[in-house]
């Protein structure tokens, strides 16, 4: 926990911090997360993204090891962004078996608490339950890391194609080196999302 929260600190903590809760601390954090409570009906990347904080929600004892892959996902909701460093610096501060009722105490003193429930909420379909299995409560570890796992690499690959195509467009505008390589990276780091989905799914010998 202590190496992982010096390298995460090192590239996200003081400007995160800053841009979430400003100079007084809790009370904006509390009025923050209240002011922007999950929609009813995200787009697929917003599903993708409030599916894979509620897999860590019903999972706490998942976050520490997970919580580089949590860091590193593009999420574009300000609320949503703000739940994944409370997670985060969960995770860098949290004892490795920490359950429920840990990350129910952190949510609270983050402000976080009642937003966190929304999100539980809009997520859930006719049945109750959340509509993707591995997120349940129920789940098993297991199935709740690998889908999560799915779903970071999944939104990598989407976020990756959206830029491919802001970057084609940008090159067919202005024919350059430095758009050129760009698009070349791009490409590149595509294949290699690309490779990494098929194992993902390719079965195990």
């Amino acid at each position: 926990a202590q190496a992982f929260r010096a390298r995460f600190d090192a590239a996200y903590a003081a400007p995160r911090r800053r841009a979430a809760w400003g100079a007084t601390g809790g009370a904006v954090a509390r009025r923050a997360f209240l002011q922007e409570e999950p929609a009813a009906a995200p787009d697929e990347g917003a599903r993708r993204e409030r599916t894979m904080l509620a897999a860590l929600l019903t999972h706490p004892r998942l976050i520490p090891d997970l919580a580089e892959e949590l860091a590193e996902a593009e999420i574009r909701a300000d609320g949503l962004r703000r739940l994944r460093d409370v997670l985060v610096d969960f995770a860098a501060s949290a004892a490795e078996d920490a359950g429920p009722e840990a990350l129910r105490a952190a949510l609270e003193a983050a402000g976080a608490l009642d937003y966190a429930g929304a999100l539980l909420a809009s997520g859930r379909w006719d049945g109750g339950q959340l509509a993707e299995s591995f997120a349940r409560a129920g789940a098993p570890d297991d199935a709740a890391r690998e889908g999560f796992l799915h779903l970071v690499r999944r939104h990598r690959r989407a976020g990756l194609e959206a830029d491919l195509k802001a970057a084609e467009a940008a090159l067919s505008e202005r024919m350059d080196a430095e758009a050129l390589a760009l698009l070349v990276r791009l490409r590149h780091q595509l294949d290699s999302a690309d490779r990494a989905e098929w194992a993902d799914s390719a079965p195990a010998a």
